[in-house]
């Protein structure tokens, strides 16, 4: 049997607030967490700097120690690290501040659907438009 599985993509460059990085995190444990479906997640900014699987339960510090970046903004590296993990997902979730220093690349082929999740001073401007857009809730204190 073919387990589903989710692939989540956090941008940790510069433009990303702390946090907003924060929310992220919680949000991308709370994915996992809420379908009982592990997930691939790879941290990027300019560059991938982690790529690794959580599974539900797994405590939040455990995931947040994957990020770390803060520089420029290239979504392609992530992409391209996603399409490398020889399985298929479900769905791709990309937490941003939607501002890729290129043009936004296609979804790799192995997700069935992509999900934007734009930060609350982000822009959807360049989510390309096969795209699904929710918001990254304000940072809950």
């Amino acid at each position: 049997a073919h387990e589903t599985a989710l692939a989540i993509v956090i941008d940790a460059s510069g433009s990303v607030s702390a946090d907003d990085l924060s929310q992220m995190v919680v949000d991308a444990v709370a994915a996992v967490n809420a379908t009982g479906v592990p997930a691939f997640l790879v941290c990027h900014d300019a560059e991938v700097f982690s790529a690794v699987w959580i599974t539900p339960g797994m405590a939040h510090a455990e995931v947040a120690k994957h990020i770390g970046g803060r520089g420029g903004t290239v979504f392609h590296v992530a992409y391209d690290r996603v399409a490398a993990e020889r399985r298929n997902f479900a769905a791709m979730v990309h937490f941003t501040d939607g501002m890729p220093c290129e043009e936004w690349p296609e979804k790799p082929a192995n997700c069935r659907m992509a999900i934007a999740a734009i930060t609350p001073q982000g822009v959807t401007e360049a989510v390309p438009e096969n795209w699904r857009t929710v918001p990254v809730e304000g940072a809950r204190r």
